[in-house]
């Protein structure tokens, strides 16, 4: 998670680079390792809740998180469960 979100902080991707204040949108039931890079560079973490059976993050509440500051998503399998 640390390098998949050092990768998008280059500089290479321009205005496409978060930078700091940018939102980025994870699951709520995650570990620490994907959000603390968020919260370290200065981006700002937005949880959506989960769906309970696989932990990951409930799809049809993804888009009501989305806001002109969201920058990315970044999703861990949680607990090893696959996404649908």
């Amino acid at each position: 998670n640390l390098v998949a979100f050092n990768t998008l902080t280059s500089p290479k991707l321009g205005a496409r680079a978060i930078q700091q204040g940018d939102e980025v949108i994870g699951v709520a039931a995650g570990f620490p390792t994907t959000v603390n890079p968020i919260i370290q560079f200065g981006a700002i973490p937005v949880f959506v809740d989960v769906e309970l059976g696989t932990y990951n993050i409930d799809v049809t509440k993804l888009e009501a998180a989305i806001s002109p500051k969201t920058k990315a998503i970044m999703l861990a399998h949680t607990l090893g469960n696959p996404y649908n």
